[in-house]
């Protein structure tokens, strides 16, 4: 079983091998149409971001306080195998090796490079953030938030289900984690 405390590196290479049985998983299950949902949430919250002018609030912290904040790195360690996978199947790059050392595994130049963030990343506006954005823009980022986190959500879930289902008929999986 993958621990919090097991490497991002590793997660990222245990999601890399599990994209495809996962991606069989969800078109067996009738799950694949959520995907491109999900993507559309997903990339609204970004634009939305984008327009408010949050995510250069975010940049500007990230490269002023390396190494702590919300985009350190310890935050990429709460990153789960599901998000991961996730990501790859809406066509991802995972990076296999940090930008820089003090910062998030997905920290880029522009931001996140992730499509599909983990809660507290969508979720947490600091103190910068509710000083710098006005609070009706804010209102209108939970909102799309909350779209995309659902179906993220759902979605995350139906990954878990299926770990559980073949934790017991295929006896390498478990190992995996």
């Amino acid at each position: 079983m993958v621990a919090v405390s097991d490497s991002i590196t590793k997660k990222i290479s245990i999601s890399l091998r599990l994209k495809q049985a996962v991606g069989l998983y969800f078109e067996e299950q009738n799950l694949s149409s959520l995907l491109p949902e999900l993507r559309l949430q997903a990339n609204r919250s970004k634009e939305l971001m984008q327009s408010i002018g949050l995510t250069s609030v975010c940049i500007r912290c990230a490269k002023v306080n390396q190494g702590s904040g919300c985009c350190s790195r310890a935050i990429e360690q709460w990153y789960e195998i599901p998000t991961l996978i996730l990501n790859l199947l809406l066509g991802c790059t995972l990076p296999q090796r940090h930008r820089d050392p003090s910062t998030c595994i997905f920290l880029g130049e522009t931001g996140c490079t992730l499509l599909v963030r983990y809660h507290f990343c969508v979720n947490y506006l600091c103190e910068h953030i509710k000083n710098e954005i006005p609070p009706k823009d804010l209102e209108r980022l939970r909102r799309q938030y909350g779209r995309e986190l659902y179906i993220s959500w759902k979605l995350e879930k139906e990954i878990w289900k299926y770990f559980n289902m073949n934790s017991c008929k295929e006896p390498s999986l478990p190992e995996a984690f």
